[in-house]
């Protein structure tokens, strides 16, 4: 590669350049919105429409993974600042303090998917969303 003229090497050096924050930085940008609107297709097929207390203990486990992707994107402070830039509607679930304060009784497993859930799903059933997952963390 040495031997090529400067030119050339910096136009290869460019393209590899490229590649490299398309591979590390948009594709997981793009990963994060697939993620949530993955989440966001679960919880309206699963979650909202759903009125058995058995039904959301059969998926607790979904309900764990969801709140896991938001502590995973909490923790990455990139993907964070992108996430609450995207879309604010994300700003209460990662408001530490409003967490703690307004949910003592929800498990931190549940936490983040809570607030998502209570900002996203229906206005006039945000008490009862609160108490399914005040059920949920009840159970083991």
């Amino acid at each position: 590669m040495d031997t090529l003229p400067i030119e050339l090497q910096t136009e290869i050096w460019n393209i590899y350049w490229k590649g490299v924050f398309k591979e590390n930085v948009l594709d997981k940008f793009t990963e994060t919105m697939r993620s949530f609107h993955t989440m966001d297709s679960f919880l309206k097929n699963h979650f909202y429409s759903n009125t058995e207390k058995e039904y959301d203990v059969q998926i607790r486990y979904y309900l764990k993974q969801c709140n896991m992707l938001f502590n995973e994107f909490y923790n990455n402070k990139g993907l964070y600042k992108y996430i609450l830039a995207t879309d604010d509607k994300f700003s209460l679930c990662f408001n530490q303090m409003y967490l703690r304060s307004c949910y003592p009784k929800i498990k931190d497993c549940y936490k983040q998917i809570c607030v998502y859930c209570l900002c996203n799903g229906t206005p006039y059933m945000s008490y009862y969303i609160a108490e399914r997952f005040m059920y949920l963390s009840k159970q083991k």
